[in-house]
């Protein structure tokens, strides 16, 4: 949440405050670096936890508010990034039974992502994100 609060400082401010978005550039240029993989075989984005240098390959319903934040942005260099995560936010919902998302996924190689804790907090974060790429981009499909 952080990284989205420099991002909605920048905006605040009228696109003025010169530190929060630079902070905001470096973290994103970080995370797109080090954080984003993609699954197999679909090749669905997500997002890494790492702890020191190892990486964890689960992803938690609350991570899902990076297609909005990457939107939010209006770069468009980052829109096909946040469209690609919704895409993954959007099967996590489609391939359960309830229609909700688990609340952490694990990905693992050969198989995209399962269930790791399949309760769900009813978050609002891929709403967000589906919202945030609806105006942006006005595609039906969100």
């Amino acid at each position: 949440s952080y990284y989205e609060y420099l991002l909605k400082q920048w905006l605040q401010s009228g696109r003025t405050d010169a530190a929060s978005k630079e902070l905001y550039d470096r973290a994103i240029a970080d995370t797109v670096a080090r954080l984003v993989k993609h699954s197999s075989p679909a090749g669905l984005a997500y997002l890494v936890e790492l702890n020191g240098e190892r990486a964890n390959h689960k992803m938690d319903e609350l991570a899902c508010f990076v297609g909005g934040m990457l939107t939010l942005s209006g770069d468009d260099a980052q829109l096909p990034l946040a469209e690609e995560h919704a895409h993954t936010y959007w099967l996590m919902f489609n391939t359960t039974a309830t229609g909700l998302a688990p609340e952490i996924v694990h990905f693992t190689p050969g198989s995209d992502f399962k269930p790791q804790a399949p309760h769900n907090l009813l978050r609002p974060e891929t709403v967000e994100t589906l919202f945030y790429l609806w105006r942006r981009t006005h595609k039906q499909i969100y």
